[in-house]
């Protein structure tokens, strides 16, 4: 929704949601299912994250020209208030997990990671429905701006200059944080005590 007042200047309201995930996979990972563990060799895994987020944004807009500004033919400036509601969220905030095998063909495993997440309760697990309706309760929320400017040199050149997405978001709502810290070192993997730690590890 928009208007212009010649006078004043241009006013929109706009909604728009926004999601996307960012997923970092090692290549230690394709390493090691290639080459396998040779001798002195440590598979570093900390580089793998992944995030992701879910949010909408209400705002509020105004922009106006200024006709001969300076060396230029004229320049429009804008700004936006964002109202910012959080639906779901994950971020991988550590992770320190890396495969070593020495030289005497020892291995050390260590899982060290923690993932924060936030959201809505998508499902109902007791009626087996979907709970999301279209202006459900977030479960973080925040305030964002931008800034614009662009500068019309003449018909064929110009120049902007813009500031987008400043803000943040507090999630507190439905908040966890997810993560093991485990060192297991095997000498024998036939040793049974050492087989049984190894696949407590790997336990939901």
């Amino acid at each position: 929704l928009s208007f212009y007042i010649p006078s004043v200047g241009g006013f929109a309201i706009s909604t728009l949601e926004r999601a996307g995930i960012n997923l970092k996979i090692s290549k230690e990972y394709m390493e090691f299912l290639l080459y396998g563990n040779p001798l002195n060799k440590r598979y570093n895994f900390s580089k793998t994250y992944l995030n992701s987020v879910w949010y909408r944004e209400y705002s509020i807009s105004y922009g106006k020209q200024i006709p001969k500004f300076a060396f230029m033919e004229s320049i429009s400036a804008g700004i936006a208030i964002k109202l910012i509601h959080g639906f779901g969220v994950v971020h991988t905030s550590h992770n320190n997990s890396f495969f070593e095998t020495d030289g005497n063909g020892n291995l050390t495993l260590n899982i060290d990671y923690k993932i924060k997440t936030s959201g809505i309760e998508l499902f109902n697990s007791d009626t087996v429905k979907v709970n999301y309706s279209p202006f459900t309760r977030p479960c973080g929320s925040g305030f964002g701006f931008d800034l614009g400017l662009c500068g019309f040199i003449d018909d064929k050149f110009a120049v902007g200059l813009s500031l987008l997405d400043i803000g943040s978001v507090r999630w507190k709502h439905n908040t966890k944080e997810l993560g093991i810290t485990s060192l297991t070192f095997i000498d024998d993997p036939f040793v049974g005590d050492q087989l049984d730690s190894l696949e407590v590890q790997f336990k939901p």
